[in-house]
């Protein structure tokens, strides 16, 4: 029995929506407000990035290049989740996927062959997971920060328009969160690392880390006296579970492992992530700043920790009225306005591609039908957002456009041609980066959060406040 029969829904009209994290995958149909199922994602390359001492650009490259079992990972997964745990009837049916602009495009298409010929998908949407946050606001503009496992990134969207040059993004995230408190609470429990596993750090993270205000961290964090005394005040993890009896946690350690995201010193080791917002808004024309700082959007599993939402606002009054770089963003400060929405910020994502999904024949310029994957693109699944934004690495070379009409403004298709001699070493083309920043506008653009309440308030789809 697959799910659309048990429940009565039309699975014709449905979307399964499928947002596959590093560390967490979320399913569900289009039209919810929430997912199906949060799975763990049990694909190898989450353990490999667990043991890296460094992230970076390259680092989930590689590790597609030395995994020869992601494709067959990808399959038993999705087999799990489509037909063990949500009972759904694959053949036929459409799909969309949340699609990060820094996610290795090998993964993509490992993905891609897995869902068209594996499960028989007839039509596959592909929505960039890092706008999808807007729509859960119902207005035009905002700045999306998202803090994942893997990175950190803040994403500017002004009147419609994505606006890449204000793209900011740190390969700083969960992951190098865990290998940070893992450090400090075996300095704090010598004698007992065997029992700091994994699977007590995530506990810790879940259950027991805070994030200060600016008054708090102003205030303990003002002398060593103070910071002395937080080394000193002990917590019993006994309180959290009788497995870890033994083990105990600063109060520094509880209140201060946050401070990473808010790195005061200016290092390259940690992130301010109120500093990475205000570079975001400089780069955003004068008249644009306004409309985007008043709509501050935090998703992700990280701003569920409490009080991160306070300490970005926080952060970012502090840094306009202190730090001579962002002084001439004065005037923003009793403007700054961060989101506090209704759905947890883990599914932030999830819920905006639920919203997207609902525009109907809208949502086909994201669309890619199994004919067209296996036809027209031969089984390659093509660039939607531009793998520039990976390496800047170019294995292609485009010819020079040809001479547009005076007085005619059009957007013509690039054409790639594959050189005989793959270039092995980085190649920047600015000619191809300027076209993606022009395509990415206009797709992005004329589909917007005005729009998709504007017809499904006129069908009697009632949106959340």
């Amino acid at each position: 029995m697959d799910l659309g029969a048990s429940t009565g829904i039309d699975m014709e009209e449905q979307m399964v929506i499928l947002d596959i994290g590093i560390d967490y995958t979320k399913v569900g149909l289009s039209k919810d407000s929430t997912p199906r199922q949060i799975l763990k994602t049990p694909l190898s390359i989450s353990s490999i990035i667990r043991l890296k001492d460094e992230i970076g650009p390259l680092t989930l490259v590689d590790i597609m290049k030395e995994s020869k079992k992601v494709k067959h990972e990808i399959h038993e997964f999705l087999y799990e989740v489509f037909i063990i745990h949500c009972l759904l009837k694959t053949k036929g049916s459409k799909i969309c996927i949340l699609e990060q602009l820094i996610f290795p495009r090998s993964f993509m298409q490992s993905l891609a062959e897995v869902l068209y010929l594996e499960f028989e998908f007839s039509k596959v949407y592909f929505f960039l997971a890092d706008l999808l946050p807007l729509y859960t606001t119902g207005l035009d503009s905002g700045i999306m920060v998202d803090c994942g496992f893997l990175h950190t990134s803040v994403t500017p969207v002004v009147q419609t328009i994505f606006t890449i040059k204000g793209k900011k993004h740190s390969y700083f995230g969960g992951a190098a969160l865990e290998q940070d408190l893992k450090a400090q609470m075996k300095l704090e429990n010598p004698g007992n690392e065997k029992y700091i596993t994994n699977t007590l750090i995530k506990d810790v993270i879940c259950k027991v880390l805070k994030t200060l205000s600016r008054k708090q961290f102003d205030a303990f964090f003002a002398t060593e006296e103070s910071i002395e005394k937080m080394k000193q005040k002990k917590y019993p993890l006994s309180e959290m579970s009788r497995r870890y009896e033994a083990l105990s946690m600063s109060y520094h350690t509880i209140a201060g492992t946050m401070e990473c995201f808010f790195d005061q010193g200016g290092t390259d080791q940690y992130i301010n992530i109120a500093h990475m917002v205000l570079d975001c808004l400089l780069e955003l024309e004068e008249s644009d700043r306004t409309l985007a700082a008043q709509n501050i959007i935090p998703s992700g599993g990280l701003f569920m920790i409490p009080g991160m939402h306070r300490r970005l606002l926080g952060e970012l009054q502090y840094s306009v009225e202190n730090i001579d770089k962002y002084k001439g963003l004065i005037g923003l400060k009793d403007k700054f306005r961060v989101e506090n929405s209704i759905y947890p910020a883990n599914i932030l994502a999830w819920v905006g591609a639920s919203l997207l999904s609902c525009l109907n024949e809208e949502v086909d310029m994201f669309l890619i039908s199994k004919g067209e994957f296996e036809k027209d693109c031969k089984g390659i699944l093509p660039d939607r957002f531009g793998h520039c934004f990976l390496t800047c690495s170019r294995n292609m070379e485009i010819p020079e456009d040809p001479p547009v009409e005076e007085g005619k403004e059009q957007l013509e298709d690039i054409k790639f041609k594959v050189p005989e001699t793959k270039r092995p070493e980085n190649y920047f083309n600015i000619q191809f980066e300027e076209m993606n920043k022009k395509r990415k506008e206009l797709l992005y653009s004329s589909a917007t959060p005005y729009s998709t309440r504007a017809i499904n308030r006129s069908k009697g789809f009632v949106f959340p406040r």
